[in-house]
């Protein structure tokens, strides 16, 4: 071959329909990349957060271990049993203890008011004075 003549393989790859093709190979890679770094991208976003799931799991796990081998010994059972039911062993006594203020509010509570019966409907003045309401 002399220079300047050129091969039946530069006219194929420089002829319009080849360029093309080529072309449209090269968009449909970049498609198939970008489609694949979409994926990873949300598989990281998934793995960041099951691993944060996880983490929180294996506290709570750690949290029930530790109350269940508080909850085996006896005093773990006797002050759930406190705590809980308000249970007390024989002999011993409970004291209660009320606030001023928290008798009071209970006390307003349970009494109504002639502006609370002002704010009744006529009908309900009816059922509460029957004693239905």
């Amino acid at each position: 071959m002399k220079y300047g003549k050129s091969g039946i393989w530069r006219k194929i790859i420089s002829s319009p329909f080849i360029l093309l093709i080529i072309l449209l190979f090269f968009i449909f890679l970049v498609k198939v990349v970008w489609a694949i770094r979409e994926k990873v991208v949300i598989s990281n976003s998934r793995l960041y957060s099951t691993n944060a799931e996880l983490l929180k799991l294996q506290t709570h796990q750690t949290d029930l271990s530790n109350k269940i081998d508080y909850l085996s010994t006896e005093q773990g059972i006797e002050a759930e049993l406190r705590t809980k039911y308000r249970a007390i062993k024989e002999g011993e006594s409970v004291a209660v203890i009320i606030d001023e203020d928290q008798a009071l509010s209970s006390l307003q509570l349970a009494s109504s008011s002639p502006k609370e019966i002002e704010d009744l409907g006529w009908w309900d003045k009816v059922l509460q004075i029957i004693g239905f309401k």
